[in-house]
Order: C-alpha cells, then sequence, then structure tokens
C-alpha cells in the first residue's frame, strides 16, 4: 500500500493545494473513499507469512550481533585489565564464530 500510495503523491498534492473554498481539500473523508487496490486474502495471508519471517530472522540477527559486541567488550576488558593474556590463549580459540 506503501509503494501505491507514493505513485499517488503528485494527484494527491494537486488535491491538497485545489483552490476555491475547499483549499485543501485532503481531508480524512476524501482519503477514506480513494480507492486502494489490494491482493486477493490468500496472496495477503502468503506476504504477511513472508515478512514475519523475515522480522524473526531479522530479530535474531539483532540478538546475535547483540551477543556478539558483549562478548566483544567482556573480551577486551579482560585483555586490557591483563586477566587474560593473548600468549595464553589457544589458537583454536580465535576461531571465527558461526
Amino acid at each position: 500500500m506503501l509503494v501505491f500510495m507514493q505513485s499517488r503523491y503528485r494527484h494527491l498534492r494537486q488535491v491538497s493545494q485545489a483552490g476555491g473554498s475547499t483549499k485543501g481539500a485532503l481531508t480524512c473523508g476524501f482519503l477514506k473513499s480513494y480507492p486502494v487496490p489490494l491482493p486477493p486474502l490468500e496472496e495477503q495471508k502468503l506476504i504477511a507469512g513472508q515478512l514475519i519471517s523475515v522480522n524473526t530472522k531479522l530479530n535474531a540477527e539483532i540478538a546475535r550481533n547483540y551477543a556478539l559486541n558483549a562478548l566483544f567488550q567482556t573480551l577486551l576488558h579482560h585483555l586490557m585489565t591483563g586477566r587474560v593474556r593473548v600468549k595464553d590463549m589457544a589458537v583454536s580459540e580465535f576461531a571465527e564464530v558461526p
């Protein structure tokens, strides 16, 4: 719907700047009656399902990023305070995080 409304920007802008006694005629009543094409309900459900999947994946990646940043800050603190020394770490500890 957002893309559709953006494609109608010029028309809606003209309506809002209409002259005469109803200056600024872009009202709630006008927008309520504005025809907006919608896909069939089944297609809407498929689209919603895909968006939910993408949102779930995004939230998981945000949580992963947060955890990795927290781990980095903790390790950095340990290194800077001398609690952990690089020479004491095994090479396998530097393996890339999956």
